[in-house]
């Protein structure tokens, strides 16, 4: 029984002109995984898999098609509840890239744009990290980052906070979009 999926836009490949389609699917009886399978249904394959409290999640294709974006969520949660990793298509080579959540790739392919989630009481941070896993920057204060169609600029959401009258954090009082 499929609970949830993450899906994510196809991949041409070679000749044959199919598309693949990355997902995470979330079953009661088997551990969340990232998949891949042909536009028919034909030729599925694990690319990734669950691990102890790190399921992956919101695979994103790289631009020519040839890594995979992830989230593995912890859920305890915790400082550290989301991170950023990366797999070759065809499931080899998965490594850290660091913490985030919401993966987008760059236009080039050479970095990866996430969203930092830390207390819900603070501010969330857009951080680029490396897809070949050298480092990492922070860009900018905000949440839910979306690359321009050109590639040229981050788009994100800045929200105000306040904290409830029971003292219990936070109602959004406004948010305002940004560009870097």
């Amino acid at each position: 029984l499929v609970l949830g999926s993450a899906l994510l836009a196809g991949c041409a490949g070679g000749k044959e002109e199919r598309w693949e389609i990355a997902y995470a699917a979330v079953r009661e009886d088997v551990p969340t995984r990232v998949n891949v399978v042909k536009d028919d249904g034909s030729d599925p394959r694990r690319v990734s898999g669950a691990r102890f409290r790190a399921n992956p999640a919101l695979p994103k294709w790289s631009p020519d098609g040839s890594r995979i974006a992830f989230v593995r969520a912890d859920p305890a949660g915790g400082p550290r509840a989301f991170d950023t990793y990366v797999v070759n298509a065809d499931g080899s080579g998965e490594r850290l890239l660091g913490d985030g959540t919401l993966p987008v790739w760059t236009k080039d392919g050479r970095s990866v744009i996430v969203e930092r989630i830390r207390d819900p009481s603070e501010s969330s941070s857009i951080h680029v990290l490396s897809a070949d896993g050298s480092g990492e920057r922070r860009l900018a204060l905000g949440s839910a980052p979306a690359i321009s169609n050109s590639g040229s600029k981050v788009a994100f959401i800045r929200y105000t906070l306040r904290r409830r009258a029971s003292g219990i954090c936070c109602l959004t009082t406004s948010s305002s979009l940004y560009t870097v």
